[in-house]
């Protein structure tokens, strides 16, 4: 089954629901949901140096210590959406002499995958499911891409959607 790419597209604060939202795009198809996260998910995918602190970002620049040391490589993340609709991660490794896949909670593959800059992946249908369960998304396909964009390259949908969170920035 194909995988489609996706990547982190940012991160904002749900002011009516207290906690951050991590906003995934599609790389090549024109897709995108929001992950409820905590402040320490958020702080561990931001790009600003206050982050390099964090509990979460810490230990992520950890366990890349770790696969280093023993020789081991996390290639893909590929997330899923399973039967009781949660998000999952299938973390990828690559060793001197095996692969092996281990499952994580969906929101740590998408930390590692940004903050070590490996592929993340989804197929179709978990796309499909991970969209529909996005709270105040506009009824529409995620899946058009002869939608237009504005000059900031965000689809009317996805503003739109951004718009319906009530979001503060994060500075």
């Amino acid at each position: 089954m194909e995988r489609w790419l996706v990547r982190v597209h940012g991160i904002a604060w749900a002011t009516a629901h207290g906690h951050p939202v991590i906003i995934v795009r599609g790389v090549e198809h024109d897709f995108w949901f929001g992950i409820a996260a905590s402040p320490s998910d958020a702080q561990a995918l931001a790009d600003c140096p206050c982050a390099l602190g964090s509990g979460h970002g810490r230990l992520v620049r950890l366990f890349a210590a770790v696969l280093n040391t023993v020789g081991i490589q996390l290639t893909e993340v590929q997330l899923d959406v399973d039967r009781a609709g949660c998000l999952e991660a299938h973390l990828l490794f690559i060793g001197p002499t095996s692969q092996h896949t281990v499952l994580a909670h969906g929101l740590d593959g998408v930390v590692l995958a940004t903050v070590l800059g490996v592929p993340m992946t989804m197929t179709q249908q978990s796309v499909h499911l991970a969209a529909q369960r996005t709270r105040g998304m506009p009824r529409v396909s995620p899946f058009s891409s002869d939608r237009p964009t504005t000059n900031d390259g965000l689809s009317p949908d996805l503003q739109a959607f951004l718009a319906s969170l009530d979001l503060d920035p994060l500075d």
